[in-house]
């Protein structure tokens, strides 16, 4: 649960918010093979606390809005971009829209995480009402 807390972090949003605007992939660079992009599960990074976790999706909450916020609708509308892990160009607003269900389906992920490990978690939980 720490690495996938860590991925959401890192990667779930923001930073690849941030790839599509500016075109600054971080150690993902334009062309990085998937073995680059995903590595294996031992080298992959963890939260080590609920707090970090917390600290970290603000730090990339606030990413992702500065970059949303840093482009008009004719750019998000008119501008094409690829991801670098494959596909095709899409315009910029589907790529950042795509980023945005990415890191839903992976809150999605830790929600039943918690059920399965018997925490009181709930539907309002996961839809923050």
């Amino acid at each position: 649960m720490g690495q996938l807390l860590m991925h959401c972090a890192r990667f779930g949003c923001g930073k690849a918010i941030q790839g599509f605007v500016e075109g600054d992939w971080g150690t993902a660079a334009a062309g990085a093979s998937d073995e680059l992009h995903v590595p294996p599960p031992a080298a992959l990074p963890a939260v080590t606390s609920v707090r970090e976790a917390l600290e970290l999706l603000a730090e990339d909450r606030r990413l992702a809005l500065r970059c949303i916020g840093a482009v008009d609708d004719a750019e998000l509308f008119g501008r094409h971009v690829a991801a670098p892990w494959g596909g095709g160009e899409r315009p910029l607003f589907l790529q950042v829209l795509h980023m945005i269900a990415h890191l839903a389906q992976h809150k999605g992920q830790l929600f039943y995480y918690l059920k399965l490990m018997g925490k009181d978690v709930s539907t309002a939980d996961l839809w923050n009402v």
